[in-house]
């Protein structure tokens, strides 16, 4: 299975990005445990960012769920 979610968030400095791929791991491992019975991982798929102005970006992250 494979879903795609486009976000916008606005980015002050390269911290906020590191928070945002910290957010997004805490995300997957509440989705990787056993009671989902999956491996999920996500991929940001930064050549299709846009840039939306006043340091506000819209990125596509691509999330990757294997059952098993």
């Amino acid at each position: 299975m494979q879903l795609e979610i486009i976000i916008a968030v606005e980015f002050f400095s390269n911290d906020d990005k590191c928070l945002l791929r910290e957010m997004l791991h805490k995300v997957i491992e509440l989705l990787d445990s056993e009671v989902f019975n999956a491996k999920v991982s996500f991929d940001v798929i930064s050549d299709n960012a846009l840039d939306l102005g006043s340091g506000v970006a819209a990125y596509v992250i691509r999330f990757n769920a294997l059952n098993y």
